[in-house]
C-alpha cells in the first residue's frame, strides 16, 4: 500500500515505505492485483502462481497541461495578493478597483441581455 504521496521537486512523486503489500487489502491473492515492491523498486503484477515484476522504477508526474495550469494559478495568486497589498497601501487604487469590478458586472448583465 503507497503510505505517503510526497512532491518531488515542483510536482508530485508517489512512494512507498515498508515490505510489499497489495494496493487491494484481501486475505487472499487474486490474478491481476497490483502492488509496489519497494525492496526492489519496483511495480509488480499477480498472475495467480506468482508476483511477475512489470518494470523498473515507478515514477508519478503530472502531464504537462496540468503543470502549466498550475503555474498560471500561482502566479496569479501571486499577482492578486500583490495587488492587494498596492491597494492596502493607496486607497485610490482600492476605489478604482471596486468601480471597474462594477462596470465590469454591468458590462457582462448588459451582454447577457442581447
Amino acid at each position: 500500500m503507497i503510505n505517503h504521496i510526497y512532491g518531488n521537486g515542483p510536482w508530485l512523486s508517489v512512494t512507498q515505505q515498508g515490505t510489499a503489500i497489495p494496493y487491494i487489502d484481501t486475505t487472499q491473492t487474486m490474478s491481476g492485483m497490483l502492488r509496489l515492491n519497494p525492496k526492489m523498486n519496483r511495480i509488480e503484477v499477480y498472475d495467480g502462481q506468482n508476483w511477475q515484476s512489470l518494470g523498473g522504477d515507478a515514477n508519478v508526474d503530472l502531464s504537462e497541461n496540468t503543470k502549466e495550469v498550475l503555474i498560471w494559478a500561482k502566479t496569479k495568486m501571486q499577482h492578486e495578493r500583490q495587488l492587494e497589498s498596492l491597494m492596502e497601501r493607496h486607497p485610490g487604487l482600492k476605489d478604482l478597483h471596486d468601480k471597474f469590478q462594477i462596470m465590469k458586472v454591468l458590462c457582462q448583465e448588459e451582454e447577457n441581455k442581447q
